[in-house]
Formats: structure tokens, sequence, C-alpha cells
């Protein structure tokens, strides 16, 4: 057995049994990134129907919309295998809004979220998937889902995945793979189907690697462009926005396989005998990107850096300490007709990178970040994070997670504050495969009072349960 594929067999008892993660890191990052690709498991040779509600309490002060809840009911319908060259998916998602003040910006009647057919041999190097899906890619920073989100953001278009090793139409403890996509994101509108289109439209190509056990490596290149030739230029003039952002990663680390004592966790088979781990040891996570292009008439440079690393104690409570750094550029002179803030194409959700309160987005900013977590308990797991906010440029302004320029606040200078997050996750599997997953938090942002003169104190509360079966 290669390296590549002895690691998941070794940490699949860290990530709650499932193979395709490579960590605990990845999977808290990207909890629904394999859920549906699991063969033999979840989805095998038949149709099958999957059904996944969840509902979110939502209190504080960090939306407009004031305290909501939110409810989105998924069902996903497989056809297994139609035939050894296709098959096909489809998702519905029902998205409710209740008792908010303003805003609903999270409400959309059932709609199609997902529909594509998927070619390709089933135990081949290829796959084509045509229609509407979800891209993840890579650490979600550039092109990623955001499964926090209650419409979550899904594209039209066509995506070609080469890779080395395949099951029932998916990548499976693959050695490279290599996905070449082109899209553009559904707009999601409440009360209609979703038929149109946001901007801009992506072309992207993105390589990962897992054959330098015990790390792997990323990188890809996206082009972004809009349709529409109304981008305002900042001496004047407008122009199409058409960017190209390159990127870098690597991820992974040592982890130790040394007899755990404690009967509650779950075993690993490894080499023919079975035997209890510690998740114990590093882990990394570092990723660089350049973006350059033009943003109407105005030439475009920007970058962005960020690095993770954690390690977890080999104790019966798993104890992980974490420390990271996320950083992305900001236009220095508003009035010299270049661009400097960088902008993700489509980020997935960053709140356990730049805070849980959504304050800012990976634009124009710094966020330092230390954090510890443990498990008191089997399949719970409770964390506490502090983190330092700046901007990288006080003139170009103070971006929200979203992207959008905040127009409410004008900082005086580079310190924006800091914030505490304190959340607990618990999650609980049957042996038929169902589902339940617990989460919530609780985060509090003080102002700084030199560079944020007049702003209070923002808290924000969550609870959320969903149920997949």
């Amino acid at each position: 057995m290669a390296p590549y594929e002895l690691r998941p067999l070794l940490e699949a008892r860290e990530t709650g049994g499932d193979l395709a993660y490579e960590s605990a890191e990845e999977r808290d990052a990207h909890p629904n990134r394999y859920f549906y690709d699991v063969p033999g498991g979840v989805f095998g040779p038949f149709p099958r129907i999957l059904l996944e509600p969840r509902l979110r309490l939502e209190m504080g002060e960090n939306r407009a919309a004031g305290d909501r809840a939110l409810a989105r009911t998924r069902v996903l319908i497989d056809s297994g295998r139609v035939h050894k060259m296709f098959n096909y998916r489809v998702e519905l998602q029902d998205s409710r809004e209740m008792f908010s003040g303003a805003g609903r910006d999270q409400a959309d009647a059932l709609d199609f979220r997902q529909a594509y057919l998927m070619l390709g041999f089933d135990r081949g190097i290829w796959g084509l998937k045509l229609g509407r899906q979800e891209i993840d890619l890579g650490t979600g920073r550039l092109v990623g889902a955001n499964w926090y989100d209650n419409l979550d953001r899904s594209f039209d278009g066509a995506r070609l995945v080469l890779a080395n090793r395949w099951a029932r139409f998916e990548p499976r403890q693959w050695a490279w793979r290599l996905d070449v996509s082109a899209a553009s994101p559904v707009r999601a509108v409440d009360g209609e189907w979703n038929t149109r289109h946001d901007e801009p439209d992506v072309f992207g190509l993105f390589y990962s690697d897992r054959r330098g056990f015990p790390f792997r490596i990323d990188g890809g290149v996206f082009v972004t462009a809009t349709r529409a030739g109304d981008i305002a230029g900042e001496l004047g003039g407008e122009g199409r926005e058409v960017l190209s952002t390159v990127s870098a990663a690597i991820s992974g680390g040592k982890r130790y396989q040394e007899p755990f004592v404690r009967s509650t966790r779950r075993a690993v088979p490894a080499n023919g005998s079975w035997y209890r781990f510690p998740p114990a040891g590093f882990h990394i996570d570092a990723e660089a990107a350049v973006q350059f292009g033009h943003r109407g008439p105005d030439r475009h440079s920007a970058g962005l850096f960020s690095f993770r690393g954690s390690y977890v104690f080999p104790t019966p409570w798993e104890v992980r300490v974490r420390a990271g750094l996320e950083t992305a550029s900001g236009d220095p002179d508003s009035a010299d007709g270049r661009s400097g803030t960088f902008k993700p194409p489509f980020p997935g959700d960053m709140r356990d990178r730049v805070g849980l309160l959504d304050l800012v987005g990976l634009r124009n900013v710094e966020a330092i970040t230390i954090g510890v977590s443990f498990g008191p308990v089997e399949n719970f797991r409770v964390g506490l994070d502090i983190r330092w906010l700046r901007l990288q440029e006080v003139s170009a302004g103070w971006f929200g997670a979203s992207g959008e320029l905040r127009e409410d606040i004008t900082p005086s200078g580079p310190d924006l504050g800091r914030e505490v997050d304190l959340s607990g996750r618990y999650h609980f599997t049957t042996l038929s495969g169902k589902e339940v997953l617990i989460d919530g938090g609780y985060a509090i942002f003080e102002p700084d009072p030199q560079d944020c003169p007049g702003s209070g104190l923002v808290q924000g509360l969550y609870l959320q349960v969903s149920f997949r079966f």
C-alpha cells in the first residue's frame, strides 16, 4: 500500500471514519465536502433519496436582520449506477427566513441547488459533470462552498475531473487530481425559479497531489470575468473586470501512531491488526495567491497569504492548540488608477479563520488567531479562539464577509479590534448511516478605542441542528 493510501486509513478514526478526509482540520472546515461521495455508504449502485433538514437560531447585533430563525431542507436524489458511463444527481433546496426584522437575504423557496449529469467510466480516470453543481476546491479560500450560509452557492457549468483512482463516479483515495471548471454562479431569487446568473463567470484549473506524504500540495489558476462593462475606474471611465488568480498551498503534518487506552474511541484496522491511535501530532496549512488583471480601466495587482498550524496532544481529551494568520492586500491609493485590494473569486465559509461574527472577509484584512479546543466526551468538541483584526490599508476601507464595503463605519487607523469566539459541536452517526449534528457558538467583538472610536461591543449567538437520513 502506497503512503498516500495508508494515510487516510490511519487517520480514519480521527476524522469520523471517513477515508476521504485527510485530517480533523479539513473535516472541521469542510463538513459536507465528501458527504455525497461515500461509495457503498450513503450511495451505492441503486437509486437513493437523502433528506437533510436544518434549523438555526441567530441572536445578536452582527447582522442587519437582527434576531431570526433560518430553516433549510435539502432533498438529494441520486440515480445510482444508471449505466457504466453515466449517472445523475438532483438536489432540491428550500430556504426559509423567519422572525427577522429587516433584510431577508437568506430566503429562497423551493428550487434546484444541484442538477447535473455525470459522464465517465465507473473505474476510469476521468469524469465530466454537466449542469448545476457545487464547486469546493482546496482550502476553500478562493473557490469553496459555504455550508453555513442558508442559501449556499451553486454554479451552472461544466467540470472535468481527472484522477488516478475512482469509485462510483467520484475520486477516492487518489494520489493526484485535476479539476477543470467553467461555470457561472446562480443567482438565488426568492419566489421564482433560479434561472439567472450573477457575475463574474469563473474559469479554473486546480491540481492536488498527495504523493509527497505526509503533505499535500495544491495549486490552481482561476480567471474571473464580468460580462458587463460597468466597472468604474478610480480616475473615471468604465470597463469589464477580468482577474487572474494563481495560488499554491501545502497542508498536512505528522501524526504519531501510539497505543491509545481510551476504550470509547473507535479502533482502526492497520496491517491486519486492530490498534487504537491518539490523534497526536502537528498539522499545517499554508496558502499564497497572487492576483492580476484589470478592474474597469484600472490595472490590478494584489496578493493573499495564509498560514495555520496546530498541534494535538496525546491526551484522552485530545487537546488541540492552534495559531493562524490570514492576510489579504488592500489598495494603498484610491486615486492612482491602480487597484490593489485582493478579491477572492468565490470564497467558502471563512468563519473558522476570520471570526464567527462575519465582520471581515479576505479583502484588505489581517487576522491573527490563537485558540484551543478539546473533546471532553465522545463526539463532542468545544473550542475557544481569540482573534485580532486589522486593516492592511486604512484608505481602502473595511470589507465585510461577503465582500461589501462597509459604509456605516470609517476606521481612523488599522486596528479594528479583538474578537473572542466560543464554539461547540456534537456529531453522532448511527450504524445505519443517519447523522445528527448540533453546533453553536457565542462571539463578542471589542472595537479598538482609538482606531474605531464611537463603536460599541458587537455580540452574536447561534445554535444549529442538522439531520441527515
